[in-house]
C-alpha cells in the first residue's frame, strides 16, 4: 500500500547474500524475458495463460527454477488459465477457522500446524518463534501425486509444500500466498 519494496524483495535483501531481484508487475509470454533469471517466484496468480505456460516451460524445461505461492487466487482461475504442466490437478481455497491457528511449534490454536518432522526446508522449525497464523490454505487435488514430493506438511497430513523435479524442470509449490 506504500509503494515499497514487494516483501518477497525485503525479504531476500535482509538475507545480506548477493541476490539480484528483480520485481516484475506480470509474467511474460516471451522467452526472452526469462533469459538473465535463474528463479521466479509468482505468488497467487490466477493461473497463466496458454502463451504464459509455453514460455514458462521452455525455460523451467532450460534449468529455471519456478516457486509458486498458492492462494486464493489461484483457486479462481478463469477459463483457458492454470497451472499445467507444472501443478496439475484441481487447486481449492480452503479457509480455516478462526485467525491464527498454526504455529511453528506444533501448538494448533485452531486450525492445523506445520508438521515439525517435515521441516527441513525451514531449518530448526521446532525451536522457532515464528507463528503461521493462516487464515486459509491451498489443498491440492492432483492428477498423479506420485509425481510430487511432499516437502512439508500441516499436522493433519495436509502437504504445505509440494516439489517435482524431472530432468532439469524444479517446480516448488506452497500452499499459501506469500502476502
Amino acid at each position: 500500500p506504500t509503494g515499497g519494496a514487494p516483501l518477497v524483495e525485503k525479504a531476500l535483501n535482509a538475507l545480506g547474500q548477493p541476490i539480484g531481484v528483480t520485481p516484475l508487475t506480470s509474467v511474460s509470454d516471451r522467452d526472452e524475458d526469462y533469459a538473465q533469471l535463474r528463479g521466479l517466484l509468482v505468488d497467487d496468480a490466477p493461473g497463466f495463460t496458454p502463451s504464459q505456460r509455453r514460455a514458462l516451460k521452455r525455460w523451467v524445461d532450460g534449468g529455471g527454477v519456478l516457486f509458486l505461492a498458492l492462494g486464493p487466487r489461484a483457486a479462481q482461475a478463469p477459463i483457458g488459465a492454470g497451472f499445467a504442466p507444472f501443478v496439475e490437478g484441481v487447486i481449492q481455497w480452503k479457509k480455516l477457522g478462526r485467525k491464527g491457528g498454526a504455529t511453528s511449534s506444533g501448538a494448533a490454536k485452531s486450525s492445523p500446524a506445520i508438521d515439525a518432522s517435515h521441516g527441513s526446508i525451514f531449518g530448526t522449525v521446532r525451536d522457532s518463534p515464528i507463528a503461521l497464523e493462516a487464515r486459509g490454505r491451498t489443498e491440492l487435488l492432483l492428477d498423479d501425486p506420485k509425481r510430487y514430493d511432499v516437502l512439508a506438511r500441516w499436522t493433519d497430513g495436509g502437504p504445505l509444500v509440494w516439489g517435482k523435479t524431472q530432468g532439469r524442470e524444479a517446480v516448488v509449490a506452497l500452499g499459501l500466498p506469500l502476502s
